[in-house]
């Protein structure tokens, strides 16, 4: 089977350009009359639209050779050509919806057009969402980047829906009487179509005069398997489906009164009586595999000679089934052209007896359509209204949560220009940087904030003394130079393995673990109190608390630890977990509230930690005590 490629490009009103296998050509003109330049020469199309008679002429371009002395021309080659190799196909489309209502007497094709050209509200609402979304990635706020994917979340569907309801009419036909039996017989007709093997939908076609080289055919069609369906156009609400063609981006809808044409999103609709409907046997000859319900007449051979047979110039001629298919046409005045070729000629009796029917009759049909209803407006504004005023209340958020965040950036400012930080009194703790974006101080300096080291670790209450310290600014974590010391003492003591540059979630989650050893919170929040824990020499180390990994024992480097605990959860080996709910310092103790769960068993319990010389006293909710080692 031969390749064929064509497609054409329209550049400008009247004026495509075609590629092809054997080059690009440019045709000028429209419907009726167009002119075409090729590599190999001209052709001029002339004819009637709609009735099926036209005149063409082809002129190959003169050739020159320069003056050569006489020699052999070398013998001729015969290489296999595929079909379409050297014809330029007419393409078979339909004309815009305009033109083809401009000739149609159908009530029905203004209202339905009229509501498919209104405006998406959905494309707006996304623009919105997108807005909004962009606007919270911008400022790095997760409480308005939240609101924003949840606005899109809710409105963006709604927007969808609504669209689907504003933009389509409901119609209603008469379930009884003459109409209901048209829609009877429309319904049968087109099931037996259905049964077809296979349907194709003709995209374009083209005479030939080379009928040698192309199995004896006249003409070649460019085509395109579809399938047959009930379906609904979505300008239409209602239950009713109408038998449907689906050509490409075109729709054709057998209704009961008009065949109803969306052809690139917009509406057309076309009496029966205003349709021409052709119907031709033709012979086939079919290079792909032959359907089954299809009838074989003769063969043929791929390249043929004056007498029919093989051309035995040609390598590889093989035979071709010349087939039985039936061509159905559906064209109007307007601009309709639509074209279907059936494996089963017989298939579409039935449809062609009752669209023929309807064309023909001279009596007045009963009106088909009994109640239209276009979309009302209220539901639109309702949901508009409701969609700018949240993202206007977003904006506002947004402006506030800006203004609080600048003036408490403004006081924060103000106060470290009065203060600085100076080196604790114990040893072995670095200082952190006392650089605060310093501001111009608008008051004299206040002596020097001096830190006081925490009670000693093995005092319950070793974090009284800062109780203060809620009240007091702590470094600025915007700071990159901030950042890396605060990084550096949570490696110092144990508690930040990795990490990046900046203040990122593996970052917090060493701090929270930090706060929750040393019984100063158990959340990840920079304040105060964990920088002066920090700076000082008496918080404990990692190794000294409960946070790590640990086995029952001696701990293997190629086996996994027994248990790893956290200041959120602790997660065994053999596949249970506890979450901790809350959790109490007392010395080198811990009491945890936990919830915990393993093999579809869960239950809520208070345990105790214990840490000494290394290893890790577990004692659960029946008071067991299990020992532990430390592998990391």
């Amino acid at each position: 089977m031969g390749f064929r490629f064509r497609r054409s490009m329209r550049i400008l009103p009247g004026v495509k350009i075609n590629l092809s296998g054997s080059g690009a050509s440019v045709s000028l003109g429209g419907r009726g009359f167009h002119y075409t330049i090729g590599p190999k020469g001209t052709r001029v199309t002339a004819g009637i639209p709609g009735t099926g008679i036209s005149w063409t002429q082809y002129s190959p371009h003169s050739k020159t050779r320069p003056n050569a002395p006489h020699v052999l021309d070398p013998p001729p080659q015969f290489d296999p050509l595929p079909l379409s190799s050297q014809v330029e196909l007419d393409a078979i489309e339909n004309a815009s919806a305009g033109e083809i209502n401009a000739h149609s007497t159908s009530e029905l094709a203004p209202i339905l057009n009229s509501a498919s050209r209104k405006f998406r509200t959905a494309s707006f609402i996304q623009l919105l969402s997108v807005l909004l979304f962009v606007g919270a990635l911008l400022q790095t706020n997760q409480l308005w980047l939240g609101l924003s994917a949840l606005y899109a979340t809710v409105f963006v569907p709604l927007a969808i829906f609504l669209d689907r309801y504003r933009r389509s009419v409901k119609v209603i036909y008469d379930s009884q009487g003459v109409v209901a039996r048209i829609s009877e017989a429309l319904a049968v007709a087109f099931t037996e179509l259905s049964a077809c093997k296979v349907i194709w939908s003709v995209l374009a076609e083209g005479s030939i005069s080379d009928w040698k080289r192309n199995a004896g055919a006249s003409s070649l069609i460019q085509r395109k398997r579809i399938r047959l369906q009930f379906d609904r156009p979505s300008c239409i609400r209602g239950r009713t489906k109408f038998p449907t063609l689906k050509l490409g981006s075109d729709e054709l809808y057998l209704l009961p009164d008009s065949v109803l044409v969306i052809v690139r999103g917009a509406v057309a609709a076309i009496s029966y009586r205003d349709m021409d409907f052709s119907d031709f046997i033709v012979n086939f000859r079919e290079e792909d595999p032959v359907p089954s319900d299809t009838t074989i007449i003769d063969h043929t051979w791929r390249y043929v000679n004056k007498s029919g047979g093989p051309d035995r110039r040609f390598i590889g001629n093989r035979q071709i089934p010349v087939c039985l298919y039936r061509e159905l046409g559906f064209r109007s005045e307007g601009g309709l052209n639509c074209k279907l070729q059936l494996s089963n000629p017989a298939a579409a009796d039935s449809l062609y007896k009752v669209i023929e029917a309807l064309r023909r009759t001279t009596v007045q049909l009963p009106r088909s359509i009994t109640y239209v209803q276009t979309a009302k407006r209220w539901p639109t504004v309702a949901f508009l209204l409701s969609a700018i005023l949240l993202a206007v209340a977003q904006l506002v958020f947004l402006k506030d949560g800006l203004a609080l965040r600048n003036r408490d950036s403004d006081s924060f400012n103000t106060k470290q220009t009065t203060s600085a930080l100076v080196q604790p009194s114990s040893g072995g703790a670095s200082a952190p940087p006392t650089s605060r974006r310093q501001s111009q101080p608008t008051e004299p300096l206040s002596p020097p904030l001096e830190l006081k080291p925490p009670m000693p670790p093995a005092d319950p209450d070793r974090t009284t003394s800062i109780a203060d310290a809620d009240t007091k600014m702590p470094l600025d974590l915007r700071d990159i130079a901030n950042v890396r010391w605060v990084q550096s003492r949570l490696r110092e003591l144990g508690f930040l393995r990795g990490g990046g540059a900046n203040w990122d979630a593996v970052s917090r989650s060493a701090l929270r673990d930090f706060k929750a050893t040393n019984d100063i919170g158990s959340d990840d929040k920079w304040d105060f109190r964990a920088e002066e824990l920090l700076a000082s020499g008496s918080a404990l180390r990692a190794e000294q608390t409960f946070v790590g990994s640990w086995s029952e024992t001696t701990c293997d480097a190629r086996s996994k630890p027994d248990l790893v605990i956290n200041s959120r959860r602790a997660t065994s080996a053999a596949g249970g977990v506890c979450e901790f709910l809350n959790l109490k310092a007392v010395g080198r103790s811990w009491s945890v509230g936990t919830t915990c769960s393993n093999a579809g068993e869960r239950w809520s319990a208070t345990i105790h930690l214990t840490v000494a010389d290394g290893k890790l006293a577990w004692i659960g909710r029946d008071g067991t005590e299990t020992e532990y080692v430390r592998c990391r």
